[in-house]
């Protein structure tokens, strides 16, 4: 919700700064969290104004079944997968070997015994290498792959490639991974994070000297006074 609420409040403050341009007239911009998190469930809202009762309903899905996170062999390995339609589940019986129970052979069948169905598919994932039997299964067109841990996301050559993960220097020379910026420009500077976090009081000189156009005697002043540190 925190980097939605961001996102929220830039893209309100352009449209006034757009508005000012077109129209010489500033504009106040009001921009609350809670009502951003509302937002992201709107779904859920409309339900309940109709007379619905949500709920939490996990990994599930209202019409795909199996859709879910499945424990997989070895430590703390899972598998996610999700079958959209007859075709999949067929081609998921193939590659996984399992029974073609006739209950499962329809979306309808599937989703209305989602406990056995899932079930079925933890008792054959436990026996699977989480890497080997994604690949095998997206070789197949189903939707599936490993649930990885943050040091394998950060190390996944295709985000890198994408600089959705890039490498940052700390002031010490410190080389780390951090989230890229989701966004890719056609012309003009790459944009996005360069460098880590700055070192405490990096950039005091330019924001008190710079922008606030404090000058040294005031900035001691208010130094020896506290306001600033």
């Amino acid at each position: 919700m925190d980097h939605t609420v961001g996102m929220n409040a830039a893209v309100a403050l352009m449209a006034a700064l757009h508005r000012r341009r077109r129209t010489a007239r500033g504009a106040h911009v009001d921009v609350a969290a809670r009502e951003v998190a509302a937002s992201l469930i709107g779904d859920q809202l409309l339900l309940a104004a109709a007379g619905g009762q949500p709920a939490r309903s996990g990994n599930a899905h209202p019409r795909m079944s199996p859709h879910g996170v499945y424990r997989a062999a070895g430590e703390d390995r899972w598998l996610a997968l999700a079958i959209e339609n007859d075709a999949r589940w067929q081609a998921f019986v193939r590659v996984a070997g399992v029974p073609d129970d006739p209950r499962f052979r329809s979306e309808e069948g599937r989703r209305v015994h989602a406990e056995a169905v899932d079930a079925l598919i933890s008792e054959w994932a436990l026996r699977q290498d989480a890497t080997q039997a994604a690949a095998a299964l997206q070789k197949s067109g189903i939707a599936a792959h490993v649930s990885w841990t943050t040091p394998e996301l950060a190390a996944d050559s295709h985000l890198r490639e994408r600089r959705a993960i890039v490498p940052v220097s700390e002031p010490d020379g410190t080389v780390r991974a951090a989230v890229g910026v989701p966004m890719r420009l056609s012309k003009g500077q790459e944009i996005g994070i360069v460098r880590g976090t700055p070192a405490l009081g990096e950039h005091e000189d330019y924001v008190f000297g710079e922008i606030l156009q404090i000058g040294r005697e005031e900035r001691r002043r208010l130094e020896d006074e506290q306001v600033i540190y």
